[in-house]
């Protein structure tokens, strides 16, 4: 009996050591939006998308350093690289789940068309790619990756510091959709 009891304890503090934080979960849930997808009666897309704001970079590098025990050099040197990108970018971290052909996302017909505005001011896509392996960390920290969904990275140019409003476009052949962000 106290063996089981022992093994319980055990599970539970490895399970709360190996979570983030409330507060950065509810961060997580407060910066990111779902976007369903139809075509006719099928889904044509699930995209759950993260907006990586100032604050929440911050407490993203928090939560990380939270779950890897990271030394106080990485962990500085992660929140520079993150406040350096968020002058230049507004990046968006999204699953995204779809049974049709042509899976990929970009700024031409062959996939999904994805633009950002920011205070109504189109932002120019830099770049979007697949993550093919994601880390633990991302896994713990992004949430909404699920079996059946890939994590994708998107990158666009800031030409509006602190938009009080973004707005995500999807759309290809099968429809689309928006993600809005009120900040």
């Amino acid at each position: 009996m106290k063996r089981g009891l022992a093994v319980l304890v055990a599970t539970l503090l490895f399970t709360v050591a190996a979570t983030p934080s409330r507060d950065y979960r509810r961060s997580l849930k407060t910066h990111t939006r779902q976007l369903n997808v139809h075509q006719g009666f099928e889904t044509a897309l699930i995209m759950r998308a993260t907006l990586l704001t100032e604050s929440f970079r911050r407490e993203y590098a928090d939560a990380r350093r939270d779950l890897t025990g990271t030394t106080d050099e990485d962990h500085a040197d992660f929140v520079r690289r993150n406040a350096e990108d968020a002058a230049v970018y507004h990046e968006v971290v999204f699953s995204s789940d779809s049974p049709k052909p042509g899976h990929s996302f970009g700024s031409t017909d062959d996939g999904w068309i994805v633009r950002l505005t920011a205070d109504g001011q189109d932002q120019a896509l830099v770049s979007v790619h697949e993550v093919d392996k994601p880390t633990t960390v991302q896994r713990a920290l992004f949430t909404h990756l699920n079996i059946w969904s890939e994590l994708w990275i998107a990158r666009f140019a800031s030409t509006v510091p602190a938009p009080a409003r973004v707005e995500m476009h999807v759309g290809s052949g099968y429809g689309n959709g928006s993600l809005l962000w009120e900040l």
